[in-house]
């Protein structure tokens, strides 16, 4: 499997333009629409742009990122959440029960 890193920083991933792109509030809206979720993986969260939106939700926030980098980033916006490095695939946060698990750059293409 080939695992996709983003190399640049993390203010790219943060920009205006692509939060505008991405259709953050109708992605995370429609995610939870009709729901009634408590916690959120955000897989390949990168600088925590979704995970911090589901925090603003009240959603327990957690996440997990092959960059570190991205990470540091991620905990300056979400500081209550828990971030940590996935090395493999398969290798999320034990001990936590999620009911809503986002891949971070799929996210967007819902609906």
């Amino acid at each position: 499997m080939h695992e996709k890193r983003f190399e640049g920083a993390p203010e790219r991933l943060r920009s205006p333009e692509r939060v505008a792109q991405l259709e953050l509030e109708r992605v995370t809206g429609l995610c939870l629409e009709g729901k009634q979720f408590t916690s959120v993986l955000d897989v390949g969260t990168g600088s925590g742009l979704f995970a911090e939106s589901f925090f603003m939700r009240g959603l327990e926030v957690s996440g997990v990122d092959t960059n570190p980098e991205m990470l540091t980033a991620a905990r300056q916006f979400v500081p209550s959440a828990e971030f940590r490095i996935r090395q493999r695939r398969g290798a999320a946060l034990s001990g936590q029960q999620i009911r809503l698990g986002v891949p971070g750059p799929c996210s967007a293409r819902i609906g």
